[in-house]
């Protein structure tokens, strides 16, 4: 899908759209970067500012753009999350230096605080990331050992919902939120036990 499309998809009458930490006043971006700031100036109807949300769609396809070739290779990108691969610590600073030229190239200005390097374990997209893999977020088990007991189908939903993001750390997952699941059916009354506790 190209730019044009994903801006002309937008209700410009509902939606004023910016990019996070890209200058509308800044003419000295790289041709593609430049072609996007382009098309969002003059297909908005808002006057751009700071304090106007950026539309996490388009911000995910600048930053997809920006980032081309990179990605899956040498990076990981979600919105303004970005992690820098590497098989060991010079491939992971080679790697690092495309990202971050890629950026300069673009005019895109990083927050230094925001910034962690050479880190030996992330948090991304409410995971932990780590030499040895992936594993669940020590908050979310937190989250869980807190979370109110459920007084109605709904409140089970939610909590489906966060179990089934976690779901690749649930040996037989499927089998333990059965009596859940059996719960949200339309039919079924709700009642709360210690079968449903216990999962």
């Amino acid at each position: 899908m190209e730019i044009d499309e994903i801006l002309e998809s937008f209700n410009k009458e509902n939606n004023s759209i910016i990019i996070k930490q890209i200058s509308k006043d800044d003419r000295n971006h790289s041709e593609k970067t430049e072609d996007v700031c382009q098309n969002l100036f003059e297909k908005s109807k808002e006057n751009l500012t700071e304090k106007e949300c950026v539309h996490p769609a388009f911000f995910q396809r600048v930053i997809h753009l920006i980032l081309s070739g990179l990605t899956w290779k040498d990076c990981l990108a979600y919105l303004d999350d970005i992690i820098v691969l590497g098989s060991d610590f010079q491939n992971h600073l080679h790697n690092l230096e495309k990202v971050l030229q890629r950026f300069e190239d673009n005019n895109i200005n990083l927050k230094p605080k925001k910034c962690l390097l050479f880190q030996k374990k992330v948090l991304f997209l409410g995971k932990l990331v780590k030499r040895e893999g992936v594993a669940v977020n020590p908050e979310s088990m937190n989250t869980i050992l807190k979370w109110p007991i459920p007084t109605k189908k709904r409140d089970v939903e939610s909590l489906l919902g966060f179990y089934n993001y976690h779901r690749d750390h649930i040996k037989n997952f499927a089998t333990k939120s059965s009596p859940l699941y059996h719960l949200t059916k339309k039919k079924i009354k709700f009642e709360w036990n210690e079968d449903h506790q216990k999962t």
